[in-house]
This record gives C-alpha cells, sequence and structure tokens, in this order.
C-alpha cells in the first residue's frame, strides 16, 4: 500500500469515528459565533459575551452612538435560535407599563383580579431588546427587577416563571440617577461599541448583504442543553483563581459586589466550555472585564488588572495593538500624509516586530493581522504604495 492509499484509508477511518454529542454541540455554537462575526464587524469581544450571556441567563448592557450595530447584533442571534420569541421596544418617559408587560385583561378586574395579556410582550420573550433604557418611569423599571434577575413576572399575585433567556439594553448614555443603580447591576456584562475603523472592515460593511439569513442555527434545546453542560464544567479552582484575583483588584483599591463575584463564576464556566476546556483556567478571566465597570474610564484599570492576572504576554499585546489604533488615526489625520505615513509605517513595523516576540497565540496573530491591515491602509491612502 502506499502513501496516498495508506492515508486515504486513515481518513475514512477517521471519518467513521462518532463525534461525542457534547463536542458536537460546541461546534454549533462556535461555527454561530464566527458567522456572527462575519456579520457584524469589528464586535469580536461582544459577539463573544454574548454567548456567555445565553449560556448564562446573563443581561448585556451595550453602550454606543445609534448606528453601532446593538439592534441589528441582538436580532441576528434571536434569529439564529429556532422558536425564540422575540421582543424589542424603544424606551421613553412616557412609556407605560402595559407596553412592555402587556394590557390589563379588563374581563377579570370586575372579578378583583390584575392579569396581564402577556402575548407578544416581554414575559413571552427569549430574547428582549430595551433601548434607551433609562429613560423608562419608575413603575416599569421596579417591575423589570425580578424580570431580569430572577427571570419572573407575578401574575394575580402568583409568580411565573418567564423564558427569558437574555435582555440586551442599549444607550449612548449611563445612568445618572441614583435610583436605576439596581437595574444597572442587572446587567452584568458591559460593552461598549463604536463605529468601524479599519477601512477594509468598512468597505465590507457598505457591501454587506443584510437579508441573507444566516447559515448556521441552535434550537432551544440545543440552548438548554449547552446550558446544562456549562454548569457541569469543572469548577474546583473557580474559588481560588477568583480569590487572588480580587486580591489583585484589592491591591489598587476596586472592590466589587457579591452578586458581581457570583457571576463571574459563571462566566469563567462558560468561556471554559466555548473554548472546549472541562476546566476553567486563569485565562478564561479575560472574559471578567465585561462584568468590572460601571464607568467607562473604569475599564482600563480593570483590563489591566485582568490581564496582568490572566495573560500577561496578552497585556503587552492589546497595549501594541493601541497603539497601533492611535497611530494609524494621526496619520489619517495627518496634513503631511506621506511624511506622516512613512513614519507611522516605520513605528507600524517595530510594533509588528514586538509582537512577533510575544509567545504565540490565536489573538496574538489575530492582533497581528489587524496592525499589518491598518498599516496597508497607511500605506496605500498617504504614500499611494503598498507597506
Amino acid at each position: 500500500m502506499n502513501f496516498n492509499e495508506k492515508n486515504k484509508k486513515l481518513r475514512a477511518v477517521k471519518d467513521e469515528v462518532p463525534v461525542p454529542a457534547s463536542h458536537q454541540l460546541r461546534m454549533k455554537f462556535q461555527a454561530l459565533q464566527i458567522e456572527l462575526k462575519d456579520r457584524v464587524l469589528e464586535r469580536d469581544e461582544v459577539i463573544k459575551g454574548v454567548f456567555i450571556a445565553l449560556l448564562c441567563r446573563l443581561n448585556i448592557f451595550l453602550l454606543g452612538l445609534p448606528g453601532t450595530a446593538k439592534s441589528y447584533l441582538t436580532k441576528l442571534v434571536c434569529a439564529a435560535i429556532t422558536g425564540a420569541g422575540y421582543f424589542e421596544y424603544l424606551m421613553t418617559k412616557g412609556t407605560k407599563l402595559e407596553e412592555i408587560f402587556g394590557a390589563l385583561r379588563l374581563s377579570l378586574l370586575d372579578q378583583d383580579r390584575y392579569v396581564f395579556n402577556t402575548t407578544n410582550r416581554l414575559p413571552t420573550a427569549t430574547i428582549a431588546f430595551l433601548d434607551e433604557i433609562w429613560k423608562s418611569c419608575s413603575a416599569i423599571l421596579n417591575a423589570l427587577l425580578k424580570a431580569l434577575n430572577e427571570h419572573e413576572f407575578v401574575q394575580d399575585g402568583v409568580v411565573e416563571s418567564i423564558p427569558l433567556q437574555t435582555c440586551f439594553s442599549a444607550s449612548n448614555e449611563l445612568p445618572e440617577d441614583a435610583s436605576l443603580d439596581a437595574l444597572y447591576d442587572r446587567f452584568l456584562l458591559r460593552y461598549e461599541v463604536g463605529y468601524i475603523q479599519d477601512e477594509a472592515n468598512f468597505k465590507k460593511l457598505v457591501g454587506m448583504d443584510d437579508d441573507q439569513p444566516l447559515r448556521n442555527q441552535i434550537t432551544l434545546t440545543e440552548l438548554a442543553e449547552a446550558q446544562a453542560e456549562v454548569k457541569q464544567i469543572d469548577m474546583n479552582d473557580v474559588p481560588d483563581i477568583l480569590a487572588e484575583l480580587r486580591a489583585s483588584f484589592g491591591q489598587v483599591g476596586m472592590t466589587f459586589s457579591d452578586r458581581r463575584w457570583r457571576a463571574a463564576n459563571k462566566v469563567l464556566r462558560a468561556s471554559a466550555w466555548l473554548r472546549g476546556s472541562s476546566k476553567v483556567e486563569r485565562e478564561d478571566t479575560e472574559q471578567l472585564i465585561a462584568i468590572f465597570w460601571d464607568r467607562p474610564e473604569q475599564k482600563r484599570e480593570v483590563k489591566k488588572v485582568i490581564l496582568s492576572f490572566s495573560n500577561p504576554d496578552l497585556k503587552v499585546a492589546l497595549e501594541l495593538f493601541d497603539q497601533a489604533v492611535e497611530i494609524y488615526s494621526n496619520a489619517m489625520k495627518a496634513q503631511n500624509q506621506e511624511a506622516a505615513g512613512i513614519e507611522a509605517n516605520k513605528k507600524m513595523k517595530e510594533i509588528i516586530a514586538k509582537l512577533n516576540s510575544l509567545m504565540r497565540s490565536a489573538r496574538r496573530d489575530e492582533i497581528i493581522t489587524e496592525v499589518k491591515a491598518k498599516n496597508r491602509t497607511i500605506m496605500a491612502r498617504c504614500c499611494g504604495m503598498d507597506s
């Protein structure tokens, strides 16, 4: 038997080996994650956060200007879950309780029964999107607390479970009124979103067909199975990992509520499951950056603490990437673009060399690819040549 015949036979045997059901399920989630990244550009961190939120039944707050794909991403995620119900509403000071939870059944009021018709409202949704949530009135905010945290709704004095998996909220501002603090704390995963920065991604964006259906789908049953598997992830090391991380935060004077630390436990296990591991590792703590900030100015210090704890090389890589973004931005705005382009190219190549010297990893390679793409844009726009 020659080499080609032997190799062909080995591939055939390999193809006959069944893939474990749990692995197949994870692969479906990973394939959907990849497809979403290709549709909603420069949102990799948020998209991973979406999957973590679904696996943990946590809620997400997206901070960003209008037109940054916040509602588009939410609708895509819901469309990818077969049989999922979707509820979306733009909140205002004049929004009434029945607009979110359903109108009262007037025929039952005569019987002193306080029952809502929840059809097509938040209590029947799998995924909800509440835009400009901080503008809603106090009556709605109080009702939302139980729905978002316990996934429960009170009907005629009876507490009922609701199918809500994740609620997205969005705004271009943060809550300023102290009365909103309790609601803000229900959105434990928080992300900033901005406009597309990379020129190649911008060109891809404007030529994209938004109506194209997603190829990858998951069912509500598969989501429930994945959630059950996440709960089985080995968490023996989690208390020690989180205790060490809390001590690291304490050294810089940062403290967080017990609610956030309990959520951190769930997030770590979801992160481990998504990357195909049966146990939590220190690298999973990178996903906790989204939990431990209230205001954007806190995020840099939180990221510094967590990356120093989880992956020092990645911390350096991200700092170098921030430098590359600043160099790119300055070159694009320069009066003398040719001179700025030549200088920027020199600095970009120095950054790429430093990145190459770091320990090899998928994230490092992604960052190198992005820096090289920005450098090509600089040379093409500023100097009229390839880098």
